[in-house]
């Protein structure tokens, strides 16, 4: 096969994303009224945020908020959400680390997200990991943040 005809089938095989234009190539950079268009996913400056299971604890949902923008929360990830488990019904969100962003640099690539969240046995409280390799703790109760050493 030539070598052009090789690098156009690559090309077609590699998946489509929506990203705002104008920005990174970030699908959680977007807002939900902002205009798109379609980007190559291999050309994506970042991968996306790992798939971080929600905890349940006692009737209430923890999830990782991947879209802040979408969420109305500073972006640069660390930010946990509580949810009540059966309606859905939002209750609170948290910081869990702060990830100032450069506007002079790509945005989508300074961004850090949880790359592990589980219940501490026993324990009203999450342990989070991030892609930094940060560890931090969250009561759940008073809702303080921990950094874990």
């Amino acid at each position: 096969m030539n070598r052009g005809r090789r690098r156009c089938l690559l090309m077609l095989a590699a998946p489509l994303v929506q990203v705002p234009l104008g920005t990174a190539a970030s699908a959680d950079a977007r807002s939900p009224n902002q205009e798109t268009h379609m980007v190559r996913a291999d050309k994506a400056s970042r991968p996306p945020p790992p798939k971080v299971p929600p905890v349940l604890v006692e009737g209430v949902q923890y999830a990782q908020v991947t879209n802040t923008a979408r969420a109305g929360l500073a972006p640069g990830g660390g930010w946990l959400a509580a949810s009540e488990a059966k309606t859905g019904k939002p209750l609170w969100t948290l910081r869990v680390y702060d990830n100032p962003i450069n506007p002079a640099d790509e945005a989508d690539v300074q961004l850090v997200f949880f790359t592990s969240m589980k219940r501490v046995r026993g324990q009203r409280v999450l342990e989070i990991e991030n892609e930094s390799g940060e560890r931090y703790t969250v009561d759940l109760d008073t809702r303080k943040v921990a950094p874990k050493r």
